[in-house]
């Protein structure tokens, strides 16, 4: 209740949705939510300190395609817009991370 959103509304209700999809119970906990805005909350660490540079920066753009694909439901035509790459250049992240 008390994290400031980062996001738009879209990005907010497709969180709460994937959330939902998870619950084991009744409410949304912090083990529902992904990483980011953990980390984001200060609930938990950042799982790439401590890495060469080169690791770190590997992860964070992971996790960024693979945030910009669930906000954007899979449309990769979006998620590269979002990102501000171009479709061939997502695909090429995409493929370099094994996310294809």
């Amino acid at each position: 209740m008390k994290h400031r959103w980062p996001g738009n509304v879209r990005e907010l209700e497709n969180i709460i949705e994937r959330a939902f999809n998870m619950l084991d119970g009744s409410e949304i906990q912090l083990k529902h939510l992904p990483n980011y805005l953990k980390i984001l909350a200060g609930h938990e660490t950042h799982p790439f300190v401590g890495g060469s540079l080169g690791n770190i920066l590997a992860g964070v753009e992971k996790e960024a395609l693979i945030d910009a694909l669930d906000t954007s439901n899979g449309n990769k035509v979006q998620a590269a817009k979002t990102l501000g790459l171009s479709r061939a250049g997502l695909y090429k992240k995409l493929k370099k991370h094994d996310l294809h």
